[in-house]
C-alpha cells in the first residue's frame, strides 16, 4: 500500500502537478468540456488506484468501468476518502465533499471537480468574460 512505510520510495506519477495544472484544466473545462472530463477521469483513476495500491495492469482493467463505479466498491474506505480528498485539494485545488467521495461514482467526483474548475475559470476571467458553456450561468452580486 503506497501510504505505508515505503510510501516515499514509490514513484508518484502525479507529483509534478501544480496549481498551474489546475488552472489549465479550469480553462479546458470552459473551452472543451468533454476533453476536460476525459482527462479528469484518467487523472482521478490514477489517483484512486495509487491510493489503493493497485498495479498499472489493474488500473487499465478498471478503466472501462471506472466512471460508473462507486468508489467505496473499489475499496475506498473512510481513511482513503480523507487521503483522496487531500489529494484532490492538492492536485486540482478543489474542495470535495466526503459524501461524494465515499458514496459517489467516479463520474460524480469528476462532475464536482468540473463545477469548481468552471467557477474558478469564470471568476478569473472577470466580469467582462462571457461563459462559453450554455449550461453555465453567472450571477454578479
Amino acid at each position: 500500500h503506497p501510504y505505508g512505510p515505503i510510501a516515499g520510495m514509490l514513484p508518484d506519477p502525479l507529483a509534478d502537478l501544480t496549481l498551474e495544472h489546475a488552472e489549465k484544466l479550469a480553462a479546458m473545462v470552459l473551452e472543451n468540456p468533454e476533453e476536460a472530463r476525459d482527462r479528469l477521469h484518467s487523472e482521478l483513476l490514477t489517483v484512486v488506484t495509487l491510493l489503493l495500491g493497485m498495479t498499472a495492469a489493474e488500473r487499465e482493467e478498471l478503466r472501462p468501468t471506472f466512471a460508473h463505479t462507486r468508489l467505496n466498491q473499489l475499496g475506498v474506505d473512510s481513511l482513503t476518502t480523507m487521503q483522496l480528498r487531500d489529494r484532490l485539494r492538492t492536485t486540482f485545488a478543489v474542495e470535495m465533499p466526503t459524501d461524494v467521495l465515499f458514496g459517489g461514482t467516479a463520474q460524480d467526483v469528476v462532475e464536482q471537480i468540473c463545477v469548481q474548475l468552471t467557477l474558478r475559470a469564470v471568476m478569473a476571467a472577470g466580469p467582462e468574460a462571457e461563459p462559453t458553456d450554455e449550461d453555465t450561468e453567472v450571477f454578479a452580486l
